[in-house]
């Protein structure tokens, strides 16, 4: 594992804490939001980790959901489309703000949170 992998596991590992933090308290408009901003933060270090990971097998990709394709052909996870539902909720999350579409999000944050568990437990390591 290179230097920036184990930076990435560790940034990782803590912005999924702080979203679980968030997932754990009584749902608000205000934890729903900050649970929202974290998931998008966790989801752009899951790709990089993936990316990062995928570089070092011989395999180039540039954008998430290229990285996500690679990933499960690669077997570096499992196929899921778990995955592509989230990148589709953190593309609507980033450029776009509307109640609707934060609470859409909020509802698959648990699903999400457990994708990157899995990521952070079984991501394969040199």
């Amino acid at each position: 594992m290179t230097q920036k992998d184990e930076a990435l596991h560790a940034q990782l590992e803590r912005a999924l804490a702080k979203l679980d933090e968030a997932l754990a308290m009584q749902k608000t408009e205000l934890v729903r939001d900050v649970s929202v901003k974290r998931f998008e933060l966790c989801f752009d270090i899951a790709w990089k980790l993936v990316k990062e990971h995928l570089g070092r097998q011989g395999v180039s990709c540039a954008s998430p959901r290229e990285c996500l394709r690679l990933a499960f052909l690669n077997n570096v996870i499992e196929r899921d489309d778990m995955w592509f539902v989230m990148l589709k909720n953190r593309n609507l999350a980033v450029h776009t703000y509307n109640e609707e579409i934060a609470e859409a999000v909020f509802v698959i944050l648990p699903n999400a949170a457990q994708r990157f568990h899995f990521l952070l437990d079984h991501l394969p390591k040199e």
